[in-house]
Formats: structure tokens, C-alpha cells, sequence
């Protein structure tokens, strides 16, 4: 009876050992450094960015903060956007009145605070000429546009010595020479002196 019980098992034994081997063996040979990797599932919902809570803008001292806040794109109460920022911060230099601008921020109240942190351009506080000895400061003065109070932009200063230059050239002094000086005071301000070499008077014959 024993002999006949013992015969009934084999079979079944030797089943269950096939069966367990296989998964035996890859357990043994899978490399420890590669884990399973883990799917993410389609239905994941995406990273969210933080919400911007607070605006802030520093460094000004002339300028209206209304006039900056106008021109950005990046709200409080939306998540942040680098590109929003990149855009704003070249909308801000558009301005004209500011020589560097940075962005930083921090964490506030459950979220993010974006500062603006600009550096404002001189003001121009004082207007004078040298060596105009034909042309006096009075006659000068009508032809220019930018007066004491004025930012430091280039670009105005540029277009204020074609002025004069022109005014020179229908006076009759073709080989005058302008070039503008701005000398820095104290923070925030500066003089501009623009510096004449008149040459000679010439005459244009019909």
C-alpha cells in the first residue's frame, strides 16, 4: 500500500518541480543593477508648476512700479512660466529706462514671489556745450530735443547730435565735429556736455 501511494506522487512532484523551475532560474540570473523598470501611467496627471503669489519690483526710484507691472504678461494666482518671464523682461528693457534687469525669486506664502530687480538709468540733470564759438548755447538749445530731466539713453543722445550736426551743415560748417559727454554725479544722475569742433565756415556758390 505504501509502495502504491508513494507511486501516485511522483508524477505529481515532478509537475511541480518543472513548474517552479523556470521562475527559479530567471530570479537567479536577472542582474541586481537593473531593476524592473516602472511604467508611468498614461493617466498620470502632469507635473504642476508652482503659482506665482506675489509681484514685487525693485530698484526703482524715478519709474512708476504701475508702469512695469503693465507690461507683464506673468500674473500672480497663474503658475510660473520662464518663457512669460524671458518675454516680460524684454518688454521691460523696451522701456528704455533701465541698464540691467534680474529676476529672482522665493518661496511665499504656499507658492512663489517674482521680483523684478531693475537698475534705472542716469538722469540727465544738466545740458551744456563747449567750444561753440559761431553757434551760441540759445541757438543750440531750439534744435535739440533732450532736456535736463531726461534719461541717459543712447539712443536720444545720438539723435540729438545729428541735430545739432545738421543745424551746423545749414549754417555752412560741413566739417563740424559733436561728440556728447556724459559725466556721472551722484547715484541716479549725470551732465551731458556736447563737445564742439566747429571748423571753418564754408560757402556754396551757384
Amino acid at each position: 500500500m505504501k509502495t502504491n501511494h508513494l507511486g501516485r506522487l511522483l508524477p505529481a512532484l515532478m509537475l511541480l518541480l518543472t513548474f517552479n523551475y523556470p521562475a527559479y532560474a530567471a530570479a537567479e540570473n536577472y542582474p541586481p543593477e537593473r531593476p524592473p523598470s516602472v511604467e508611468r501611467s498614461p493617466d498620470a496627471a502632469p507635473a504642476v508648476e508652482p503659482l506665482v503669489i506675489s509681484i514685487e519690483v525693485k530698484g526703482l526710484k524715478r519709474i512708476e512700479e504701475g508702469a512695469i507691472k503693465a507690461k507683464l504678461t506673468q500674473k500672480t494666482n497663474q503658475p510660473i512660466s520662464q518663457d512669460k518671464i524671458s518675454e516680460d523682461v524684454k518688454a521691460i528693457y523696451r522701456l528704455g529706462y533701465f541698464d540691467d534687469i534680474k529676476v529672482e525669486t522665493e518661496f511665499f506664502e504656499g507658492g512663489l514671489k517674482v521680483i523684478y530687480v531693475v537698475k534705472e538709468k542716469p538722469t540727465i540733470t544738466k545740458i551744456a556745450f563747449y567750444g561753440n564759438n559761431e553757434l551760441n548755447d540759445i541757438k543750440l538749445k531750439e534744435k535739440i530735443t533732450i532736456t535736463a530731466g531726461s534719461i541717459s539713453d543712447n539712443t536720444l543722445i545720438q539723435d540729438n547730435v545729428k541735430k545739432l550736426k545738421s543745424f551746423y551743415d545749414e549754417e555752412g560748417y560741413y566739417q563740424s565735429e559733436i561728440y556728447p559727454i556724459l559725466n556721472f554725479t551722484k547715484d541716479g544722475e549725470a551732465t551731458l556736455t556736447f563737445e564742439i569742433k566747429e571748423g571753418f565756415e564754408q560757402y556754396m556758390y551757384c
